[in-house]
């Protein structure tokens, strides 16, 4: 039996997937590549200009923040969760590659400070378990610069940057209260709060995971959080705004491309 598309509409409203699609928005504007500083760029089709674009810094996440112009209070975030991106240690080691020959003790050791990997609070036990060894052979290389074997520098630190290549953070890395960017609290109380559900998902390709809720204040607001790892970074897009602009962030979603960053894992 054929289902009324109406039916269907009274469906998924109510489950909050709403019934529109990327076309029925218009057309977006032509994709832009972003890059917050974390070494992995992303290129997606923005807001359209009536929504107002700002920096976003704030809750771990750098990136951008588009703010419907004149409504109650609608918004598009597109951001890096810098955290996992800051745990990636390989533009730092290339740098130090590419000047190993000449590179002093005082600024190699100076550099190397600022290039270890994070053992202590890794992402993974695998960054735990490889990070120890890039550690140790940038140990060695500032003990080879101390010794004035330059060749041994370089090779030390080719051993430490082909390490670090191999450590990959995944999805399941993430822990759940980081899977979480509209938070309840004192300014966001709590009853006018429901969570839908959560899901897994997929953007430009790779695992995501998806959190939907509505938020009930003086307007029905639908949420909708997504957060995708590409290139051990973790990258967030957040919808929170009326249902009718749903299907733009969603033609947003389905414009994202990562091109090759600075170190590819």
């Amino acid at each position: 039996m054929r289902v009324p598309r109406v039916l269907l509409c009274g469906v998924a409203l109510a489950m909050v997937l709403g019934c529109g699609t990327a076309d029925e928005v218009g057309e977006l504007p032509p994709p832009e590549r972003f890059d917050w500083g974390g070494g992995q760029p992303i290129r997606f089709s923005p807001a359209p200009p009536d929504w107002r674009r700002e920096k976003t810094t704030s809750g771990g996440l750098r990136g951008l923040r588009f703010v419907k112009t004149g409504s109650v209070g609608e918004g598009i975030t597109m951001a890096e969760a810098y955290r996992y991106g800051d745990h990636d240690r390989c533009a730092e080691i290339d740098e130090l590659l590419a000047r190993c020959s000449e590179i002093t003790q005082r600024d190699l050791a100076a550099k190397i400070r600022k290039s270890r990997i994070d053992v202590w609070n890794p992402v993974n036990d695998l960054e735990e378990y490889l990070g120890g060894h890039v550690n140790d052979a940038m140990d060695r290389a500032e003990a080879a610069a101390r010794g004035g074997d330059g060749s041994g520098v370089c090779r030390e630190l080719e051993t430490a940057r082909e390490q670090a290549s191999r450590i990959i953070f995944e999805l399941d890395d993430v822990p759940d209260e980081d899977l979480v960017v509209f938070r309840t609290g004192r300014l966001v109380p709590a009853r006018s709060f429901t969570l839908v559900g959560t899901s897994r998902t997929e953007v430009a390709g790779r695992p995501a995971a998806r959190r939907d809720y509505t938020f009930d204040s003086r307007h029905h607001f639908i949420g909708r959080e997504l957060f995708v790892m590409h290139n051990n970074r973790l990258f967030v897009a957040h919808f929170h705004g009326l249902e009718e602009n749903l299907p733009l962030f969603e033609g947003m979603i389905d414009s994202i491309v990562f091109p090759p960053g600075e170190c590819e894992h």
